[in-house]
């Protein structure tokens, strides 16, 4: 009896060593599923980012302005004598070469006035050939061959006036460029200085804008400029500065600038809307980033990087900004990535994972 019951007693020792164990292995396991589970939790919650990679670049800072395209030379041409329309020689819309006609006024006065002025000169003319031929053979005085030739040059004067006058009912453009506008038609009666056509230049353009008072220290002549025409969105026009004011415009406190482009297959035309870029500085070497990566804070702006999963918060300056994109300085270097989608709520530490 007392042997059975030793044996008893150890089989129950034995069991429960067994049991604990066995629960204590089973422990183990359960911490360690545990962890993973952790793990992967943390995986899923993380915040989905966009990145890009940083880079070391050139960096041009342009400051940019609306504008207007004007005609580089637009010139009005006005009657300078009277007379009644004859005929239209180039309409509105039509190319104008330089001394080119355009119209041609009649002028009956003027036509009679001419022949009479005419019919003197050649009466002096004739007075004063004979009368120099008497003087050559002193046959007359001096003086009467010297009233002969007052009279013809004074006669020749008046014809020259006339025919001056004469050709100026031939109205001419007085550059080369496209006939703008008509102001008068066939059969009309015309004085002096009305407005007859408007001519202008079209191989050459010019813009005009308005430029912000704190950059009239940093515009020069020789800055490069670039010209966009929101109907041509797929071109960019080169220009030159011709022109940079002195005087602040008290309303909207901005000086003007003249730009000359080139009008390459008349594709520009008077009063379309225009953006001006003008470069204001260049970088050798630095690292922009867009806009949009900025976070303003308290404390100033400030981007996020992607580091070994993590979101770590980096404070910048800024340094120059064109468009889209911003030049800065701080703990930045080329190849960190940088985040640009899904920053804004993100704190320093944060699990991110990086997705296309």
């Amino acid at each position: 009896m007392k042997k059975n019951s030793l044996f008893k007693t150890l089989t129950a020792l034995m069991l429960s060593a067994g049991a604990a164990a066995w629960l204590s292995g089973c422990g183990d396991n359960s911490r360690a599923d545990d962890l993973d589970l952790s793990q992967d939790q943390e995986i899923r919650n993380a915040t989905r980012v966009e990145v890009i990679a940083l880079q070391a670049d050139e960096f041009e800072e342009f400051i940019e302005a609306p504008g207007v395209i004007e005609a580089d030379i637009a010139t009005t041409i006005s009657a300078e004598e009277a007379g009644v329309v004859q005929r239209i020689v180039a309409d509105k819309g039509a190319p104008a070469r330089r001394n080119s006609i355009l119209a041609v006024l009649k002028s009956e006065v003027l036509e009679e006035s001419l022949r009479q002025a005419r019919a003197a000169f050649e009466s002096a003319e004739e007075r004063f050939t004979r009368l120099s031929n008497l003087y050559q053979e002193k046959a007359i005085s001096e003086q009467a061959y010297l009233d002969a030739k007052f009279a013809y040059k004074q006669a020749k004067a008046a014809l020259g006036v006339l025919q001056a006058r004469m050709q100026k009912t031939k109205i001419s453009s007085p550059i080369d460029g496209r006939i703008d506008a008509r102001y008068v038609d066939i059969g009309e009666y015309v004085t002096p200085g009305q407005k007859l056509f408007e001519v202008i230049k079209t191989d050459k353009m010019r813009v005009s804008a308005g430029l912000p008072e704190r950059y009239i220290l940093d515009i020069k002549k020789d800055a490069r400029v670039f010209v966009e025409i929101d109907l041509y969105s797929d071109q960019v026009f080169e220009g030159e500065i011709t022109f940079i004011g002195n005087t602040i415009h008290p309303k909207n406190r901005t000086f003007p600038v003249e730009i000359s482009l080139e009008n390459k297959g008349n594709t520009l035309k008077p009063n379309m809307f225009a953006t001006v870029r003008i470069l204001r500085r260049h970088f050798e070497n630095g690292i922009s980033v867009p806009r949009d990566a900025l976070v303003e804070g308290e404390d100033g702006k400030y981007i996020f990087l992607a580091k070994n999963g993590y979101a770590q918060r980096r404070d910048v300056q800024i340094i120059a900004a064109s468009g889209n994109d911003v030049l800065i300085s701080g703990q930045v270097s080329a190849g960190d990535s940088l985040i640009i989608r899904g920053h804004r709520e993100l704190i320093p530490g944060e699990a991110v994972r990086i997705v296309e």
